[in-house]
């Protein structure tokens, strides 16, 4: 990704490069208005050229605040709009990425590096066109009045230059070191939040505490030199700035002694040359801002190209029947060079329920995510036949701020409103203060693990996906309701084929149409301990 690519909109592009000529071009008529003034109001005793200038002046000054006003304003508008752009890819890429990635970075990456592109980005269009264009006219009215002062105004840039290179490669490093500190500390801290109720429980405070003091002390230290350095680069730059006019002053006031230019034009040059010098010292000063542009950017881009860890290769089957079948092929399973899942083959199909158990860390889930294509396999492949939507409900608790209805229905294109309050009515969802009205919040609701995965799973039948997992979900179900789901499983189990992922074998949901899928913990992975229908 590089900034040539992201910011686009030529057109407001044109608007503000015009504006800032005519900024530019207003700011450059006052050193010149200055000299004016001494040679021939105050030395030629011109009263009423200056009354003109006065009324001049009054102009320019309006002209002035409008064309500022109009340049920040689009300005701000281009860069938003192109920030906005990248956020949404962010968004994207988040939403896609895999659940189970490591990378964790797309909150800060939002937050605070869209942000630092937006600040920086801006100050580089405007503060670029308006000191480029300042120095060429400062340079060549300067010149005009004389050249032996400008080629000393000009002599210094290169000192300018190469220090700002020095200190800005320094910056490039703190500002990305900060960056992957702040990182770290907002990982850590939606981790403890997540994880709260068990930090008070465990009384595990002082713990807790110790890792966010620890990151925070990192992130302080790199903000200090981050900081240092960038103090550091205006301040040499400010020495310089306030130097040069200085030997320019020294050198035009010998000129003036031997008549080569008028106190007027010493005076202009001696502002042009404070002048040209504050573009030079906005445009160096860009370069750590450019850098640390080039920084947030790499860290965006990485993220988003990320691809998926593995290589599964899914392809379809083609026959005559209608027989929904998933094919798995020795699929293996590798995470943090952690062996999970090793050759793994499966043959299922719609005319089977099949209950998949395994003592904990075994890889359930993990199976159960990648029949469904939540996440890629190291290696094996999947073949499937009538298979045109998978869907894996999770044992997690999660609710979306919304209805009841909006929770039961989010993401499905159509469904049946009969076939609803069926499943409602049957498995006693609504009722006790409890409707489809009710307004649910992931962080603020009083309902209970049994009536959230009564919602889960309501909202996967609905769906009628061709292979459907269910991983613990009938676990936390009262015994009634669990009885109830299980008959509604068995019900559609001709359209859909069921993997049913649990620690517990449910004796009404063990029929001549049930298979077991055992799997158990091995070194190199777990495997299929056993297979097999039940008789």
């Amino acid at each position: 990704m590089h900034i040539q690519n992201l910011f686009g909109r030529k057109k407001l592009i044109l608007i503000i490069f015009f504006l800032t000529i005519l900024a530019v071009s207003v700011n450059a008529i006052y050193p010149y208005i200055t000299k004016i003034v001494i040679d021939n109001v105050l030395i030629g005793k011109n009263v009423l050229l200056m009354r003109n200038i006065i009324l001049g002046l009054g102009l320019i000054i309006i002209i002035q605040v409008l064309v500022d006003f109009f340049l920040s304003y689009l300005s701000s508008v281009w860069v938003q709009k192109n920030i906005s752009d990248i956020r949404n890819l962010i968004f994207d890429r988040f939403l896609k990425i895999d659940p189970f990635s490591t990378n964790k970075n797309g909150q800060t990456l939002i937050i605070s590096d869209a942000e630092v592109i937006a600040a920086n980005v801006q100050s580089i269009l405007l503060t670029s066109l308006n000191s480029g264009l300042s120095i060429i006219v400062f340079g060549v009215i300067a010149f005009t009045i004389s050249p032996l002062l400008t080629l000393v105004i000009l002599s210094a840039l290169p000192i300018f230059v190469l220090a700002n290179i020095k200190l800005s490669s320094i910056s490039k490093d703190k500002f990305f070191e900060t960056q992957h500190s702040k990182d770290e500390l907002l990982s850590k801290l939606t981790d403890f939040l997540s994880g709260k109720i068990f930090i008070k429980i465990y009384h595990a405070e002082l713990y807790a505490k110790s890792e966010l003091v620890n990151l925070n002390k990192q992130l302080k230290n790199n903000s200090i030199s981050l900081s240092t350095v960038m103090i550091m680069v205006k301040d040499v730059l400010a020495i310089l700035t306030s130097v040069t006019p200085f030997i320019v002053l020294s050198i035009g006031m010998g000129l003036s002694l031997n008549h080569q230019i008028s106190t007027g034009g010493l005076i202009a040059i001696y502002t042009y040359a404070g002048m040209i010098f504050s573009p030079v010292s906005n445009l160096v000063n860009l370069m750590p801002a450019y850098q640390q542009i080039i920084v947030a950017l790499e860290r965006i881009n990485n993220y988003l190209v990320l691809e998926p860890e593995g290589a599964a290769i899914t392809t379809k089957l083609h026959d005559n029947s209608n027989k929904k079948v998933t094919l798995v092929n020795n699929i293996n399973l590798v995470k943090n060079d952690v062996p999970i899942l090793k050759n793994m083959t499966l043959n299922m199909d719609n005319e089977h329920i099949y209950m998949l158990t395994g003592p904990n860390g075994s890889g359930k889930s993990m199976l159960g995510k990648i029949l469904t294509g939540l996440i890629f396999p190291s290696s094996g492949n999947i073949y499937n036949k009538n298979i045109n939507t998978c869907l894996y409900v999770p044992a997690d608790n999660y609710l979306f701020d919304g209805s009841l209805k909006f929770n039961l229905t989010i993401g499905l294109d159509s469904y049946s409103n009969c076939e609803l309050n069926t499943l409602v009515t049957k498995l006693n969802l609504v009722g006790n203060k409890l409707s489809f009205n009710s307004r649910l919040d992931n962080s603020k609701h009083t309902l209970s693990t049994g009536q959230i995965q009564k919602i889960k799973f309501i909202r996967a039948i609905l769906e009628h996906p061709d292979f459907l997992v269910l991983d613990e979900i009938l676990e936390n179900m009262d015994l009634n309701s669990r009885n109830i789901a299980i008959e509604i499983i068995k019900e559609n189990s001709d359209e859909t084929i069921f993997l049913v992922i649990s620690h517990n074998l449910f004796t009404n949901l063990l029929t001549n149409k049930t298979k077991l899928i055992e799997i158990q913990n091995s070194e190199s992975g777990s495997v299929i301990r056993k297979e097999g229908r039940i008789i």
